[in-house]
C-alpha cells in the first residue's frame, strides 16, 4: 500500500504545483463501505486553501487517476490540512520554521517523549526546535514519531 501512496504522491504534485499550489500529503484508505483518496494541498506563499482551489485540484488530478489500474470505485477527497496540520515530510520542518509545534518521539529525550517548542529548521538529517527554556534540541528525523504544528490564536 506503500508503493500506492508514494505512486499517487508522485503523480499528483506536479499537477498540485501547476495550479501554483502545494502538495501536502496523500492519503489511501482502503474501508469496507469505500474506499478514499485524500490529497492535501496548501499555499506556497500566505493565504488559504478555498473550495475554489480544491475544485480545481479534483478536477486537473481526475484524468490522470483514472490511468492507474489499483484505483477503481474510490471516492477523491482534496482538502487543506489545517492550521494544526501534523508535518510528514522533511521540508515541511523548513517551510513552516518559526512555528510552534509539539513533537513526538520514538526515544526520549531526558525524561519526555514529547517535546514543544517553536521549529527552527533542519540541519542535515535532523530537526532544529527551540524548546521553552530556550534550548535548541537537535532532533533525528528517524527519532519522530509525529510532529503536529500548534494552532494559537492571537
Amino acid at each position: 500500500m506503500q508503493q500506492l501512496v508514494e505512486r499517487l504522491y508522485d503523480l499528483c504534485k506536479p499537477v498540485v504545483e501547476e495550479l501554483g499550489l502545494e502538495l501536502v500529503d496523500v492519503e489511501w484508505i482502503p474501508a469496507k463501505s469505500g474506499r478514499t483518496l485524500r490529497v492535501y494541498v496548501s499555499r506556497t506563499g500566505e493565504g488559504r486553501v478555498g473550495f475554489d482551489d480544491c475544485q480545481r485540484v479534483t478536477e486537473a488530478l481526475g484524468p490522470y487517476l483514472d490511468l492507474i489500474s489499483d484505483l477503481t470505485g474510490y471516492i477523491l477527497e482534496v482538502a487543506s490540512p489545517g492550521l494544526d496540520r501534523v508535518l510528514k515530510r522533511r521540508q515541511e520542518y523548513d517551510i513552516f520554521k518559526g512555528r510552534r509545534a509539539k513533537v513526538v518521539l520514538h526515544a526520549a529525550i531526558g525524561q519526555s517523549h514529547a517535546q514543544l517548542g517553536v521549529l527552527s529548521g533542519t540541519t542535515g538529517q535532523e530537526v532544529l526546535l527551540e524548546v521553552d527554556r530556550g534550548d535548541v534540541l537537535s532532533i533525528p528525523i528517524e527519532n519522530i514519531k509525529k510532529c503536529k504544528l500548534e494552532f494559537r490564536a492571537k
